[in-house]
């Protein structure tokens, strides 16, 4: 097992320098709108080009693949009033994974129908698909991580962690864990050991791939998130790094969401209702967007679940059932 750090004193002058910059020209924009979505507490939501899923804390999860205005299934968990803990979904086999506790549901994004029942040996964290749509991963809760085989069912392989596993990732050739332990794997399927492991000062709570596989993302909670460069399995590189611990100081602000407009800019949705966009080889903030809507009696106390593309506009959803149009990204 290998562990990577990057310790150059340069490089943090030079990023320093560079978020001093970049916060100097971004001015905070506004969403170019809102809908509320749905009247039901959101534990968890998706949002892809194809779909949108809204999980709920007891009314399980909404689907929608046409339009905002009208759900196009409600799906149940298995257990009544159970709160949904995952979602994922694959656009090659036009399925989508609903986790509630331990047990997991496949749909048919078509026809709303479900396909399989599985049960997980503990509660599902969080679950990825690979591209192809034929395998998927568990981040459980009883310090494993396991591949199941989705053509023919059946556990393909158990990743052994040493706490709890809280985010998962599946690109073409690795998988991406993180886990309470402040820890997060680079896997390659088949192998029982990691092939990299990264050491975070917080439970790693989300992890994820560029689409081009070229750069690996990990964001602890409270800490810091990570840009890693994939050139080689055997030398991966610490490229930037992106610190919150005075905001998490401050305010708890903590990185909850995030998604790749294109190979070389993101959005990070933030638990502040900010969100950025920032280019990951110029290392810097190109736009933010405040997603926190002023209530009557004060402040706007929802928890921002999820950022996407759904229909060709960027949204980002809070746990009460908004849903806030961002506008679109600056492509630079």
């Amino acid at each position: 097992m290998k562990r990577f750090f990057f310790t150059s004193t340069l490089w943090r002058i030079g990023l320093l320098a560079a978020a001093c910059s970049a916060s100097a020209c971004t001015k905070t924009l506004k969403p170019v709108g809102h809908i509320d979505i749905s009247q039901n507490t959101i534990s968890v939501g998706l949002i892809t080009p194809d779909i949108l899923l809204l999980g709920s804390l007891t009314q399980g999860t909404t689907a929608h693949t046409h339009n905002l205005e009208q759900p196009s299934y409600l799906w149940r968990t298995a257990t009544p009033n159970s709160p949904i803990t995952a979602l994922a979904y694959t656009p090659a086999k036009h399925q989508a994974l609903t986790a509630s506790g331990n047990n997991l549901i496949i749909w048919d994004t078509q026809t709303g129908q479900s396909l399989h029942y599985l049960s997980a040996p503990a509660t599902i964290n969080a679950i990825a698909i690979n591209p192809a749509g034929t395998r998927a991963l568990l981040g459980l809760d009883n310090h494993q991580a396991q591949v199941l085989n989705l053509e023919v069912g059946g556990i393909v392989q158990t990743l052994t962690h040493s706490s709890p596993v809280l985010s998962v990732a599946f690109n073409k050739q690795f998988m991406l864990t993180g886990e309470e332990a402040n820890k997060a794997h680079l896997w390659q399927l088949g192998h029982k050991v990691p092939i990299a492991t990264h050491i975070h000062n917080d439970g790693v709570t989300k992890v994820g791939f560029s689409p081009d596989g070229r750069y690996a993302i990990t964001a602890s909670r409270y800490d810091e998130t990570q840009l890693l460069a994939l050139k080689n399995p055997k030398k991966i590189t610490l490229v930037h790094s992106i610190s919150l611990r005075a905001m998490a100081l401050k305010a708890g602000k903590r990185l909850v969401d995030f998604y790749f407009i294109n190979h070389t800019q993101v959005l990070w949705a933030y638990s502040d209702h900010t969100v950025e966009q920032y280019d990951i080889q110029q290392y810097r903030t190109l736009a933010t967007w405040s997603t926190a809507k002023k209530q009557s009696l004060g402040k706007d106390n929802s928890a921002v679940v999820a950022l996407g593309q759904f229909q060709k506009k960027w949204w980002v959803l809070h746990s009460n059932g908004t849903l806030f149009e961002l506008g679109k990204p600056q492509l630079h």
